[in-house]
């Protein structure tokens, strides 16, 4: 018999099992320090604005980053100064006309994108992605030429219309991917139970996609409230501008002579955003921990 020789096999190691544990980016002290390091750079040039609005001009000319005063009357010279009486009131109306109206409409674009097969639906979802890829500025000349043409021109209408328009493929594709993460078994239910397409979409899913409604409402909002362009160019009118052209031509008109009166206009138009985030913070994380689980 021919004997069989058998060489020794080398052995391998067992490949060390990964958990969630032992798979790390990057050390925890490394995570922190990168995390101060942005809430600094974010921070710091805040604090120095709201700072400098406390200042007084003589004060601010000897030492532009150093020194502190309680210098209140500020605000109130560049709210006078900068007509922001007139400038806010028309954001807010803009910013609460578009909110209301792209969360009306996306909502409805969106379920029924997500939930239904009709002719032309994928040609829809393209143009929704096409108008997402296409700047205001290569645009605003073809748009001011259509809201002349509706008779808009400087109207609130027009602006409101302009900025929905402007707003709704980024609302419509994200409420559309929001509700196809919502379970179609819930409105299968509603509907084996009598529910109509109506009920099941305000009872149902509605109620389900309030995290989603409520972080559109507050994009759409923040966007509104700054918006710049738009106004520039359909509102020729001092009483149709936004509090973002008001700050744009008031920081032109110092020309950067009375920063602590520039920088107190700026936190005029900043405070209201940052206490509504501030505010709404706990209860949107909430929501979006609850959509989640759900």
């Amino acid at each position: 018999m021919t004997a069989e020789i058998r060489m020794p096999l080398r052995r391998r190691g067992r490949p060390r099992e990964l958990s969630r544990d032992t798979i790390r980016f990057a050390p925890t002290w490394l995570s922190y320090g990168l995390m101060i390091v942005f809430f600094l750079l974010i921070t710091l040039p805040l604090l120095w604005i709201a700072m400098t609005a406390l200042r007084s001009p003589e004060a601010y000319a000897q030492n532009p980053v150093g020194g502190f005063e309680w210098r209140f009357s500020n605000f109130a010279d560049a709210w006078n100064t900068a007509n922001f009486s007139s400038y806010v009131p028309n954001s807010l109306i803009y910013t609460g006309s578009v909110v209301v109206l792209v969360v009306a409409i996306a909502s409805a674009a969106g379920y029924g994108l997500a939930r239904f097969r009709f002719p032309g639906r994928l040609a829809m979802m393209l143009s929704l992605v096409v108008a997402l890829t296409v700047p205001f500025s290569s645009i605003m000349f073809s748009v001011y030429d259509v809201v002349q043409f509706f008779g808009l021109i400087n109207t609130r209408a027009g602006i409101v219309v302009v900025a929905v328009a402007m707003t709704l493929p980024f609302a419509t594709f994200y409420m559309r991917t929001f509700f196809l993460g919502i379970p179609d078994e819930l409105a299968e239910a509603a509907r084996i139970d009598g529910a109509g397409e109506l009920t099941v979409f305000f009872r149902v899913m509605l109620p389900l996609a309030r995290p989603g409604l409520a972080t559109l409402a507050v994009f759409s909002g923040v966007w509104t409230w700054g918006m710049y362009i738009e106004p520039l160019l359909l509102a020729t009118s001092d009483d149709l501008r936004t509090v973002s052209l008001g700050l744009s031509f008031f920081t032109t008109e110092f020309g950067g002579s009375n920063a602590p009166l520039i920088c107190a206009a700026i936190v005029t138009i900043v405070a209201p955003l940052i206490v509504v985030s501030v505010l709404l913070q706990r209860r949107f994380v909430e929501g979006m921990t609850n959509g989640a689980i759900k």
